[in-house]
């Protein structure tokens, strides 16, 4: 809706911050990426059924990180590393383009390593499907579009770890049993949650 009324021709606002009664904000680029998301309902067949295929090639799910790790270097020059967070200035994970090095905190619990070597992986092996994606998907302007890639990705990185249709299948064995489905898949309670 605010969106719609900036772009409505006979509104005289002033510019924001000058006081004006009317002001209207922009949509944040949280909430852009969030109505997307939810206005495709979470479901992006391509992306997810290129992530059950590499998945597949990977292997289990519970020893899926040296599969990725492997993946990583051998077809993709990137190296992976769990280094102290001290070099890390407070992130959980850093990527050096430069020296194609992956460097993960040693504070990470294994699960969040796992979807962090999943998440760079699937950066490189399905660019051209998160960039086609994000072009059709027509975000407003460059800091939306980050977003909504980074978000596409994290998809994708959960769904290399747990493949909607063996994950399915788990689920309803274990008649959705959070415990045993973290289990299962190598995975911590907020991602097999989401």
């Amino acid at each position: 809706r605010a969106r719609r009324q900036l772009r409505e021709p006979d509104l005289r606002r002033q510019p924001p911050g000058e006081g004006s009664a009317e002001e209207v904000s922009p949509l944040t680029p949280q909430s852009w990426v969030r109505d997307y998301i939810q206005a495709q309902r979470n479901h992006f067949p391509y992306l997810e059924d290129a992530a059950e295929t590499l998945a597949g090639a990977l292997g289990d799910p519970l020893t899926i990180a040296e599969p990725l790790r492997r993946r990583l270097k051998e077809g993709f020059g990137v190296e992976a590393r769990i280094v102290p967070p001290d070099l890390l200035d407070g992130a959980s994970q850093h990527y050096d383009l430069h020296r194609k090095r992956l460097m993960l905190s040693s504070l990470l619990r294994s699960e969040s390593r796992t979807f962090g070597l999943a998440y760079q992986l699937a950066l490189a092996e399905f660019a051209p499907l998160l960039d086609k994606m994000v072009a059709e998907a027509a975000p407003p302007d460059e800091g939306v579009r980050q977003l909504l890639h980074m978000s596409l990705a994290n998809y994708a990185a959960g769904a290399i770890m747990m493949p909607y249709g063996r994950f399915l299948a788990s689920a309803e064995q274990y008649r959705y049993s959070i415990d045993r489905l973290t289990g299962e898949y190598g995975a911590n309670v907020e991602q097999v949650a989401h």
